[in-house]
């Protein structure tokens, strides 16, 4: 029976990363505003395709904690562990807060919504925490890959065809209106070019990391370095300037230690190495953009600052309420504007809906994985970085935190680092 709970949890687990990254279609619940220039993400309870297998997780979950005698003590003693000194009370307390929030908030039903769906989440990184402390996590980085390969196949098509393919019912974007007619940003399945990026930069650090478990074992790591070297190539046809941007500062931290450690020898071949990935990635990208870097690296960003900057000064403190951003700014722009969108940056994001004192509680749970980045074992210091990314593309975009696929894919993150760094199995093979 543990073995069956076990394998039902993998299952679920592996199928929320393998499909976080297609945001729609969705289920609709209920709209609550009608308000058309006001993206569906932000003014309606939806189910998503990950939603499922998260349901599902939750239910099995349940039904293990009463069937299996040792389970509630096991995930119990996880849960201490990662609240106290893991930063894991940070998540929760947020979560708490959010729901919290429907008192002030003016649509409560979305913050109820919002709260219970980062509660959920949240439920789900403990518990991938938990079963990869105890049991290994086995194939659930490669679930990511996988996909990984898979978005690059059909994003690759998407980038030498120059738009869409036709696989709508499968969660492909239509071509937006604000597109360059001469070169098209690949969005794979997902809904948009950058939640594709982020969603492959991921997915490398997943390679990297299966690639150190191979070579520690002697092996040479073929697959996981081709499958990252594909995933590079799928994220240079995204063509965004955040996600590769995080990439890059990302990797840093591995590059400064395996230099510091390498061989004179090795270090000639990283900086060779790294010389040809820079060239060719500026191959593809001139590819990707047909020779018109201008349009795509060097125009000027959007941030939608002005509205939401409107919220934060209104209600510093305690903010809009959780999931009420964009139902506030709604009514008050009204038709003028054809996309009204929330700010591109995830920490003002939070700080609008859930205020200072939202704001305050999820900076500290990022500070409490980044503070541990040279105290914890290779493995989770590898995926260390791949949370720096995160960190460092959240600037830029909202979709970590503001769109709930990948809202879970964001707590999965956190859920796979809190189990790589507190896993006895990932200390042993530093």
């Amino acid at each position: 029976m543990t073995r069956f709970f076990s394998l039902a949890q993998r299952f679920s687990l592996a199928a929320i990363v393998f499909i976080a990254v297609i945001a729609a279609p969705r289920e609709l619940l209920l709209e609550v505003t009608d308000q058309p220039n006001i993206p569906l993400d932000f003014r309606a309870i939806m189910i998503s395709r990950p939603d499922y297998p998260l349901l599902f997780l939750l239910l099995i979950t349940g039904l293990r904690l009463v069937f299996d005698s040792t389970y509630p003590a096991r995930i119990g003693a996880t849960a201490r562990l990662i609240w106290i000194r893991y930063g894991g009370v940070f998540w929760l307390a947020l979560s708490i807060w959010m729901g919290t929030s429907l008192l002030w908030a003016g649509q409560p039903i979305m913050t109820r919504y919002v709260a219970l769906h980062a509660l959920a989440a949240l439920i789900m990184a403990l518990i991938l925490a938990d079963l990869i402390r105890a049991e290994g996590d086995d194939w659930l980085l490669s679930a990511l890959v996988i996909s990984g390969v898979i978005q690059t196949v059909v994003a690759v098509a998407q980038s030498i065809t120059g738009g869409p393919l036709g696989l709508a019912a499968l969660g492909e974007a239509q071509r937006f209106t604000y597109d360059p007619e001469n070169f098209y940003r690949a969005t794979g399945l997902s809904q948009h070019a950058n939640y594709l990026g982020g969603y492959l930069a991921i997915a490398i650090f997943a390679c990297i990391l299966l690639s150190y478990r191979i070579a520690q074992r002697q092996q040479r790591p073929i697959l996981p370095v081709v499958a990252g070297i594909i995933c590079g190539i799928g994220l240079t046809t995204t063509l965004s300037r955040s996600a590769i941007l995080g990439l890059a500062v990302g990797c840093l931290p591995l590059i400064w230690l395996i230099l510091r450690r390498a061989s004179p020898a090795l270090r000639r071949l990283m900086v060779v190495g790294g010389v040809a990935a820079v060239v060719g990635g500026i191959i593809l990208v001139l590819i990707a953009t047909r020779g018109d870097l201008a349009t795509r690296f060097f125009s000027g960003r959007e941030f939608f600052f002005e509205d939401s900057w409107a919220e934060i000064s209104a209600s510093p403190l305690i903010g809009t309420g959780a999931g009420n951003l964009m139902l506030n700014i709604g009514p008050k722009r009204g038709y003028e504007v054809p996309n009204l969108l929330p700010v591109h940056n995830v920490y003002l994001y939070v700080w609008a809906e859930s205020g200072l004192v939202g704001l305050a509680l999820f900076v500290a749970g990022c500070a409490a994985i980044l503070a541990r980045l040279r105290s914890v074992n290779r493995q989770a210091l590898i995926w260390s970085c791949a949370f720096v990314a995160v960190c460092v593309i959240m600037l830029f975009d909202n979709y970590w935190w503001g769109v709930h696929p990948f809202q879970l894919l964001f707590l999965w993150v956190i859920g796979m680092w809190w189990g790589l760094a507190t896993s006895p199995t990932s200390a042993r093979t530093q």
